[in-house]
C-alpha cells in the first residue's frame, strides 16, 4: 500500500516568496550598482565637460586679451603713424616757410634826424629816417620797396641859391613824381632792422607824405604815412597810416613803428610797446 506524502504548500510559497525577494534584492543591488556607475561616469562627464569648458573660456579669455593687446599696438602705432605725418607735414610747412617767409610780413619804423651839411646842422631841414624789420618766424625773401617820396625831390629840383628862409614854395611847383625802389634779397626774422631809406624833409613845408609800394615773395600791400612838422612844438607828428589793402582789425602801429614823442592825436589810441622799439633804429 503506497504511502501518500503531504505537500506544505505553505512552505513551499515561503521559500518561493523568500527566493524571490533575494532575487528582487539582487536585481535591485545590481540596479542600484548600474545606476551608481551610470551616475559616476554622467558626474565624471559633466566635470570633464566642466572643465574642458573652462580651459575653452580661459583660452579664449586670453585670446580675447591677446587681441585687445595687438589692437592697443595697432592703436599705438596708429597714433604714432599720425604724430609722426603731423611732425612730417609741420617740418615741410617750415621748410617751406623758411624759403617763402610764411607768414612773416616787413614793418617799418621812422625816426626823425638832424639835417647835417659839411659838418654843420641845419635846423631848417631834417632826415626822415627809415628802417625795415622782420618780426616774424621766417625769413622775409625777394623784398622790393618802392618809395614815394616828392619831399625831397623839392631839393633837387629848386637849388638852394639864397637864404631858406627866404624861399617861398609853391607846393604845385613840385608836384612831381619821385621814385626810389630798394631791393632786399633777404630780410633775416626776429626784429632784424635794416636801413634802407633816408628823405630830406624842409621844415617849412609842414606836411608830409611817404608812399611805400612794398612786394616779397608771399604778399603785397601799400603803406601811406602821413604827417606834420610843429613849429610850435619843433616836432614832427605822424598823424595817419594807411596800408591797402586795408587788413582785418588793422592796428596801424603793428605796421609803422613810430617813437613816442612822434606819434600824432589820430593814432595815440592805437599806442602800446611796440611804438617804442622804433628806439632800435641806428
Amino acid at each position: 500500500m503506497k504511502s501518500r506524502i503531504k505537500v506544505d504548500w505553505t512552505l513551499i510559497l515561503s521559500i518561493i516568496g523568500g527566493v524571490l525577494v533575494i532575487l528582487s534584492a539582487i536585481a535591485n543591488s545590481i540596479k542600484e550598482r548600474k545606476d551608481k556607475k551610470e551616475m559616476k561616469f554622467k558626474d565624471e562627464r559633466i566635470s570633464s565637460l566642466l572643465e574642458q569648458n573652462a580651459n575653452s573660456i580661459q583660452i579664449a579669455g586670453d585670446k580675447i586679451k591677446e587681441v585687445s593687446h595687438l589692437q592697443n599696438k595697432v592703436t599705438e602705432l596708429q597714433n604714432e603713424l599720425i604724430n609722426t605725418s603731423k611732425e612730417i607735414l609741420q617740418e615741410n610747412k617750415n621748410i617751406s616757410d623758411n624759403v617763402t617767409g610764411g607768414s612773416s610780413r616787413p614793418v617799418f619804423a621812422i625816426a626823425f634826424l638832424p639835417y647835417k651839411k659839411e659838418r654843420m646842422f641845419d635846423n631848417k631841414f631834417s632826415i626822415v629816417h627809415f628802417d625795415v624789420v622782420n618780426k616774424g618766424k621766417y625769413p622775409i625773401r625777394s623784398l622790393k620797396i618802392k618809395v614815394f617820396d616828392n619831399q625831397s625831390n623839392i631839393l633837387d629840383i629848386n637849388p638852394l641859391n639864397s637864404e631858406v628862409s627866404s624861399l617861398v614854395i609853391d607846393e604845385t611847383e613840385f608836384n612831381r613824381d619821385f621814385y626810389e625802389t630798394t631791393e632786399i634779397e633777404t630780410l633775416p626774422q626776429m626784429n632784424y632792422y635794416k636801413e634802407f631809406y633816408k628823405g630830406r624833409f624842409l621844415k617849412k613845408l609842414k606836411n608830409f607824405t611817404y608812399i611805400f609800394y612794398v612786394y616779397w615773395m608771399n604778399d603785397q600791400f601799400q603803406l601811406n604815412i602821413e604827417g606834420h612838422y610843429d613849429e610850435a612844438k619843433e616836432k614832427f607828428f605822424v598823424n595817419k597810416i594807411s596800408v591797402y589793402p586795408e587788413p582785418i582789425n588793422f592796428n596801424p602801429l603793428e605796421y609803422v613803428e613810430v617813437l613816442p614823442e612822434n606819434v600824432g592825436e589820430p593814432l595815440k589810441k592805437y599806442c602800446n610797446p611796440v611804438a617804442g622799439e622804433s628806439q632800435k633804429m641806428r
